[in-house]
Parts: structure tokens; sequence; C-alpha cells
């Protein structure tokens, strides 16, 4: 190769590795032009690999002249191998014939793998793959340069083997060296990404923790969300617009989807956690306080001093009854007319205590909760827990997210929302909400339906849960195409997740 030529590839291997992220394919592709430019017919990578206890990873191999199956293998860092040697001393080694290695590096050049496969080690050129700090992370070998392109099969084309020269030495130190510190990079790379991909599960954990009952529910939905993209990227149907499912979209997308509960941290425990209206130690203070109550009536009854009340053995009626009426309302998912006629009645009337203070028999807190027709939540505290959507947005949009999950903030708040804009926070419509969201939201409302740790509701079939997702369509909350799609995916691969 031409200087001008090698000028040119030089350049055009310089934009290829420093574009590349992916270190398999960094190392392949260093090993493939290294061996074109110094025109040899085999060469190798050995990588250094381990934290406690290092060593040199046999990692590729390419060989133009024999086919072989490739086998990774290990070795140790010390002076009894060639690529051992030169991660051990740093120094570049070229051998002109293989009975060079006892007066350079003290050992004789081991044939074995050679004749495992039928082929001749003439010569070889060693190079150490060094990063910023001159630290050794890797070793390459060039084998048998040759004058032209002939493969090695017999005698007469190994008599065509060349000397590796000064001129190789520089240019292949000087790639090597390069890669070596574009592998650092990558390394750096994948440990920034394995740093957040662990801080984003441990906040998932800490924010399903806060509520013990929808432990999990974090990586559900990412694993639901994640599986139904793929299947519409996948799908030979088109009747969705082309969803681009690149390595950044999943990885943008499994953020959200992990991280789209995190503003729960900002909502109140107790309500996350509530299982009924009032608190069980509340409902034994209306308990005492009612025991206390007849008692004082019992008391005045006795003394003569509630004759002139007509309303006195109502309330004693009331009292009698009234602690286990309403222990059993504040568990019950749905208020009776009787019950709220009950509860009504009960929170007009007062008694005085014997110091002239005025005692309810209902306290409007207590009102509130116990008239709650469907659930045990109010609207006020509704309100508080639908806030999470929003504070989600505002804890993740402080995170200075890469170019590449900058919608992360926006995809994540967003799957409470609903197409026909009857969704919060923001009320916003099919036409401005995110695509991700949408697929977020099927995947949401899937697990909530079908989770098996909810000790509040039994869990739903598959087929009921479904079903549910349909009427969520019919009822303009869901995408059509979007239920259509995760319906075929869960029949075909048989969810739900464990």
């Amino acid at each position: 190769m031409n200087k001008n030529n090698l000028i040119k590839r030089l350049c055009h291997i310089g934009i290829e590795i420093s574009a590349e992220k992916n270190i398999d394919t960094l190392l392949e592709m260093i090993l493939k032009e290294s061996m074109q430019i110094a025109n040899c017919d085999a060469g190798s990578i050995y990588f250094i690999e381990g934290e406690q206890e290092q060593c040199l990873t046999f990692k590729y191999t390419q060989n133009l002249s024999i086919e072989f199956p490739f086998k990774s293998f290990r070795m140790a860092i010390d002076k009894n191998s060639i690529a051992g040697a030169c991660a051990v001393t740093g120094e570049l080694y070229n051998f002109t014939s293989m009975d060079e290695t006892v007066d350079k590096i003290g050992i004789r050049h081991n044939p074995t793998f050679d004749d495992s496969v039928g082929y001749r080690t003439r010569n070889m050129l060693v190079v150490p793959l060094k990063n910023y700090d001159e630290e050794v992370i890797g070793v390459m070998q060039l084998i048998n340069k040759k004058k032209g392109n002939e493969r090695l099969v017999d005698d007469l084309a190994y008599e065509t083997i060349l000397p590796f020269t000064e001129f190789d030495e520089e240019v292949i130190e000087s790639l090597a060296s390069q890669v070596a510190i574009l592998i650092e990079r990558t390394r750096l790379y994948e440990s920034i990404q394995d740093l957040l991909e662990s801080m984003t599960q441990s906040l998932a954990k800490a924010v399903d923790q806060r509520d013990p009952v929808t432990g999990g529910h974090s990586e559900r939905v990412a694993n639901y969300t994640l599986d139904l993209a793929k299947h519409i990227s996948e799908a030979e149907d088109k009747s969705l617009a082309s969803f681009d499912f690149t390595t950044d979209k999943k990885r943008e997308l499994y953020y959200a989807s992990m991280l789209h509960d995190v503003g729960k941290i900002g909502v109140p425990e107790y309500l996350l956690t509530k299982e009924s209206k009032l608190p069980e130690e509340h409902m034994y203070a209306i308990e005492a306080r009612y025991k206390y109550l007849m008692l004082l009536l019992k008391i005045r009854q006795e003394k003569m001093l509630d004759t002139a009340d007509p309303n006195s053995q109502r309330i004693q009626d009331m009292l009698l009854d009234g602690a286990k009426i309403l222990s059993r309302v504040n568990k019950a998912g749905f208020l009776r007319e009787e019950d709220e006629r009950f509860i009504e009645e009960l929170k007009t009337y007062k008694i005085e205590d014997e110091d002239g203070s005025v005692i309810d028999l209902l306290t409007p807190y207590e009102y509130d909760q116990l008239s709650i027709k469907r659930g045990n939540i109010t609207s006020e505290e509704r309100s508080k827990i639908n806030s999470h959507a929003q504070k989600t947005f505002e804890i993740l949009d402080e995170i200075n997210w890469t170019k590449s999950l900058s919608k992360v903030p926006v995809i994540a708040s967003q799957h409470h929302e609903k197409l026909n804009g009857k969704g919060y926070p923001y009320g916003i419509t099919s036409d401005t909400l995110s695509y991700e969201a949408k697929i977020m939201a099927i995947a949401d409302i899937f697990d909530a339906l079908t989770a098996k740790d909810r000790p509040y509701k039994p869990a739903l079939s598959v087929e009921k849960s479904l079903s549910i997702l349909k009427e969520e369509v019919a009822n303009g909350n869901l995408d059509r195409v979007l239920v259509d799609h995760f319906e075929n995916m869960i029949l075909e691969r048989g969810y739900p997740h464990d």
C-alpha cells in the first residue's frame, strides 16, 4: 500500500473507529484494518479482563489462508507466552523469525495451536494496546507479512513471506494507540450507562417500596412497554406510523417507563398505602368514643337529665350499632344507600360533655372519608395521588439528560393521559400525546389489572384485562391499533410477566 492510499485509509479508519461505541465491533475492525495495512495473513487480539484477578483473554482472530473454529481462552499475564510478555513489558516486538523469541523474551514459540489447525507462523509483529495512562489493556499480534495476496497453502507460498518493516511498526503502533484510547472511552461510556441503569433500577425500587402493594410494578411496566414497542417495530402490519425502535429509542423508553412513577416520592405515604377509608387506629378511637358516649347517656338517663331530649333514645340506638356499621363501611368498596343515610343522620347529632365541650358523633373529617361512594379515596386525596405524574416530570426534568434521552421526562409524565384529553396531568389529546406514552399507558393499565400482589383487589385474568383495554379504546382513552398489537403480543408470547 503506497503512502497516499495509506493516508486515505488511516483517515477512513479514524472516522469509523471514532464513531463506533461497541468494543467487540471496534476490536474486530482494528484487527482487520491492521492486517490490510501490514498486508499480513493472520492476526489475533488478546484483551485484559477482570478486576480482582486480571488475565489475558483470546478475543479475536482472523486468518486469510485457513478456516478453523474460533474458541476463546484465557491465559495468565506473565512472560510464559508471547502475548503475556508483551502485556507485562508494554514493549513492541518484531520477530523476523520465531526463533528470535528465545533471545528477545526468553521463551520458545509454542507451535501447538499452529499444529492443531495446519498452519505455520514464520514471523510476528506484537503490539501492546495502551490507554491514556500508558497502561496495557490488550495485545495485538500480526502474523506472516506477505508480498502479495496469495494464500499460504504450500511451501512455495510460505517462501513469499516478508519481514515486518519499521514502517509497519510505526503505523500499527500508532493505530493501536488510537484504538486503545477509544476502547477506554467506550469502556467509560459503558460504565456510565451501567451507572445510569443501576441508579434507575434503585430509584424505581425505592418508589415501589414506598407502596409495597405495587412492588415490581415499574419493572413490569418497562418490560411490557419495551416488548410492545419491539412488537410494533417488527410487525408486518403497517397500519401504524413507522416506529423506529433504535438502540437510543429503546434506552429512552426504558428509562421513562422505569421512572414513570418516580413522582410518588412527593405523594404522602399514607395515601399510597391506604387500604380503607379510615386507618384501623381511627376506627378504634371511634369505637372508644361511642362507648364513652353510651356510658355518658346512660348516667344521664339514670339521673333523669335527658328525659326532655326526644333524640336521646335515637342517639343511643345509633351508638349501639354505629361502630359496627362504620367498621363495615370503612372497608367496603361501595357505599350502600342505607349506609349513606345512616352516615348522613349520624353527622347531625352532637352531645355535650360534662365540661361543656361538644362531641360530634361523626366529625367532618370522618364524614368525608366514610361517605366515599366508591373506593377509599376522597376527591382531594385523588388529586394528591394524581399529582405524581406532574411531579414525575418535575423530578426528571432536573436531570441533565443526553440528547438521545431528552424526552424521558415528557414520556414518563404522560402515562395517565388519554387520547380524548380526559387524562392528567395536562389533559392533552392524541395529537399532542407522545407515541411512546400511548404505548406505556397500555402497559401501565394492564399490569394494574393483572398484578397478583395487590391486597385490595384480586388479579384479573388476561382475557378480562384485555377486554377492559378494549373498553378503554371504546371510551376514547387508548389507541385502538396499539391495543390490538398489545393483545396479539400477549396471546403470542404467553404473558403476563411474573
